[in-house]
């Protein structure tokens, strides 16, 4: 099957957005990590489910695009794309998501404190 030059320039450019789409759900992976602390093992599970997600999405791009035909300017583009959203939407996405959840924390925290703190000294005073 031929490709004309246009073909592959559109490929190329639906792989880099393929690529910061990946980068955005690698950020989901990010923000759980950033909200709650986890042991390595979770975070390892995390890591192969994203690894799996990002093999079915090139895989079935690869599918629907190319009929399967594995094309070295694809990879290279969702890398690219994947590099782009990182360091630019992502820094931003991290940055913004750490200040919503600190203050989450916070809020959670003088709730506790309010409601639940006086109910539990209360209750050790009557042990």
């Amino acid at each position: 099957m031929e490709i004309t030059i246009a073909g592959q320039t559109w490929m190329f450019l639906m792989a880099i957005a393929l690529g910061a789409a990946l980068g955005a759900c690698y950020d989901v992976f990010r923000v759980i990590r950033i909200a709650v602390v986890h042991p390595p093992a979770i975070v390892m599970v995390q890591d192969i489910i994203y690894c799996f997600v990002c093999a079915v999405a090139t895989f079935l791009y690869m599918i629907s695009v190319d009929c399967g035909q594995i094309r070295m300017f694809v990879l290279i583009g969702e890398i690219i794309g994947w590099v782009l959203y990182y360091f630019t939407l992502g820094t931003l996405v991290i940055g913004i998501s750490k200040h919503i959840i600190q203050g989450v924390k916070y809020i959670l925290g003088l709730l506790y404190k309010i409601f639940c703190a006086p109910i539990f000294s209360i209750l050790k005073k009557i042990k």
